[in-house]
């Protein structure tokens, strides 16, 4: 029995070591996967966000350099589709490394809203601030730009815990490489650009209203061990127009490797990009002219359109502000704005209808329905299951554990990863479960075998204590020497049949005597 177990064990370990290196179990110190992002890596990133007339917004900030970033245009005031000069943007850097915050105003004139940004449908949703911070001297970022070789895709919210004192509160970090699978249904410029957006449903709560959920601000892509800032979050569909109902929403996120070539038209030099393959990115194709393709078919059921701006949600209300409600046929004839900034040297203007044109905070939800005008159900969280397989839409954070006014993603750690189903996960099922079937399918083949071989060797008739007297004597053969094992032993019965003996006597038992070709009795 031994021998047999001995090519089921070894089986058995090799699952076992399979299992390990699949599910990246420490069996060894070699490191399997790449690691994820957490919130150390964002020292060695430097962030920023948007204050508008000393009030912090929601809005995540790409910084170029120290003269130059990427917003949102959402997040600019406006007015008559133009920059609002009566509103104060402001820049507040958060601590990089070892620097302290600080902060930078920019002047209207300095703020570019892309020319084909649509402030009905928010398609092309980007704007370039100008400005010259040189507190910490001259420094650069990069954008992360091929996402062909990003090792991972973090979402990161950065945000004040008091913007008056400046005082930031820990960055939320989420991992997430894959996109919703309701995105598409919702938004139609996500269905047709799908290369060029991002799109998820993950939250966290709000500092300043913690029963609020909120987008994360912007997307990191990672190569190697790098991190880069890759995408800012553009726009929310919610079903309801409270945006605080609740009810969860589709986040969607504008790429900005797309736009890097008109950035650079924009502020006259080079944007520094993260990338590890330079032959391969090189030979993809760029332009300052792009925008984002078919933005007209724009007109979701029963859903509320958010800009990026998520600071005051609340404060929205429809019942002010009819000019946001726009009925499914305006919002199919709508054409694309080219809001012009009132920057020197831009002289693009606008005459289109802005969404929210009395608004400094541009904050605007937009309500629309199908045509025949019927209410079904249409909302992100009736559409389907993500591309995980879950119909949970996002992880709701909490701030349990830290000081007040700051938030965390609740059961994740600083250098947590995705929580879904990871590709180690479905390499291990996928190498476990056959390996499982085959060990156990040998397991039973040695199993009948060894039955088998066990049923031939008993003669038919023997009881339990037959076979157990059988093992007795075929001991006994192998130990007397000289000693020959009989091929065909008698039957129980055999041995037990009436046996009359020369005298005529009736025997009961028998055994050999060696004076006698008979058996006799003994005694």
């Amino acid at each position: 029995m031994q021998i047999v177990l001995r090519p089921v064990q070894g089986l058995f370990y090799t699952a076992v070591a399979l299992f390990c290196l699949a599910k990246h179990v420490e069996c060894n110190p070699i490191r399997v996967s790449p690691r994820s992002v957490g919130r150390s890596d964002l020292l060695d990133y430097r962030g920023a966000v948007l204050v508008k007339n000393g009030i912090e917004t929601s809005c995540d900030i790409a910084l170029i350099d120290n003269k130059a970033a990427f917003v949102a245009a959402s997040c600019i005031a406006m007015k008559s589709g133009s920059v609002d000069t009566s509103v104060k943007h402001d820049i507040y850097f958060d601590q990089y490394k070892d620097s302290s915050p600080a902060k930078t105003s920019v002047d209207s004139s300095n703020i570019h809203i892309h020319p084909k940004y649509d402030q009905t449908t928010l398609a092309n949703n980007i704007a370039i601030l100008e400005f010259d911070f040189t507190d910490q001297g001259s420094w650069t970022n990069n954008i992360a730009v091929y996402p062909d070789e990003w090792t991972d895709t973090v979402f990161v919210r950065r945000q004040l815990s008091d913007a008056s004192k400046g005082v930031w509160g820990l960055p939320q970090v989420k991992s997430n490489t894959s996109n919703n699978g309701s995105c598409s249904s919702v938004s139609a410029i996500y269905g047709n650009n799908k290369d060029d957006m991002r799109c998820n449903a993950i939250q966290v709560n709000s500092i300043w209203d913690k029963a609020c959920p909120f987008p994360y601000g912007a997307t990191y892509g990672m190569v190697s061990d790098t991190i880069a800032i890759a995408a800012l979050h553009s726009y929310t569909f919610m079903p309801k127009s409270d945006y605080c109902s609740g009810d969860r929403g589709l986040y969607y996120f504008t790429m900005l490797y797309n736009f890097v070539p008109w950035g650079e038209s924009v502020i006259g030099r080079s944007i520094s990009t993260l990338v590890g393959d330079k032959s391969a990115y090189d030979a993809t194709s760029k332009s300052d002219s792009f925008s984002l393709q078919d933005t007209s078919n724009y007109n979701p059921k029963n859903q509320y359109l958010f800009s990026s701006n998520m600071r005051f949600p609340a404060q929205w209300n429809p019942s002010n502000a009819d000019s946001n409600y726009l009925s499914s046929s305006s919002s199919s004839s709508s054409s694309s704005s080219s809001p012009s900034s009132s920057s020197s040297g831009s002289g693009s203007s606008s005459s289109s209808s802005t969404a929210n044109e009395s608004g400094s905070d541009n904050n605007s939800a937009t309500n629309n329905k199908n045509s025949d005008g019927d209410a079904e159900d249409n909302s992100a969280t009736e559409k389907g299951n993500d591309a995980n397989g879950s119909d949970e839409y996002g992880i709701l954070a909490s701030d349990e554990g830290l000081p007040a006014g700051i938030g965390s993603v609740e059961g994740i750690s600083d250098d947590a990863s995705f929580s879904g189903l990871s590709k180690s996960a479905t390499i291990a099922i996928a190498v476990c479960v056959p390996v499982g079937v085959i060990v156990l399918a040998i397991i039973a083949f040695f199993v009948y075998k060894k039955r088998r071989n066990w049923e031939g060797r008993v003669p038919r008739g023997w009881g339990k204590s037959g076979v157990k007297s059988q093992n007795a004597v075929n001991d006994l053969v192998e130990q007397i020497g000289g000693a020959e094992e009989h091929d065909n032993l008698p039957t129980y019965d055999e041995l037990h049949e009436p046996f009359q003996d020369s005298n005529g006597a009736i025997r009961e038992s028998y055994l050999p005597s060696p004076n006698a070709t008979t058996f006799e009795k003994s005694g």
